[in-house]
Formats: C-alpha cells, sequence, structure tokens
C-alpha cells in the first residue's frame, strides 16, 4: 500500500534468480538496499524517516524497474 506506515511489500513478477533493491531518499541518497531470490522485498517503515522514496530493482542483466513510496 502507498503511503504505508508499518511495512510494506515491493514484488517483481516473474523473477527467476538473484534480484537486488535500492531505496534513494529525494537527495539521491541510498538508504536501504536488499537481496532477493524470489523478487518479493518487504520494507520496514521503522528503517526509513518519513518521505518519499524512489527505488528500483536490478537483475544480473540490470534495471527491471523503479518506483516511488511514500513512508508515513
Amino acid at each position: 500500500a502507498n503511503p504505508f506506515s508499518i511495512t510494506t511489500t515491493i514484488e517483481v513478477k516473474h523473477a527467476k534468480g538473484l534480484h537486488q533493491l535500492q531505496v534513494f531518499n529525494p537527495l539521491g541518497s541510498m538508504v536501504f538496499s536488499a537481496q532477493s531470490e524470489n523478487g518479493k522485498f518487504q520494507i520496514d517503515r521503522s528503517a526509513l524517516s518519513k518521505g518519499m522514496y524512489i527505488y528500483r530493482v536490478l537483475d544480473k542483466n540490470g534495471m527491471v524497474g523503479t518506483g516511488k513510496f511514500v513512508a508515513e
């Protein structure tokens, strides 16, 4: 759900193999990173300050998706 206040899940459809999630604050600094074999990433709100974030998901061949979310 967006915005979220406890946790949220980002899922890559039809993911195969290792994927990496990178989350950036509005200044472009990476504030969270995780890896997954199944393309599902759970983000805990307690790890982030309130605000908007931009994320990207990468696989071994490069970027497979981007998006944004709001942490309340």
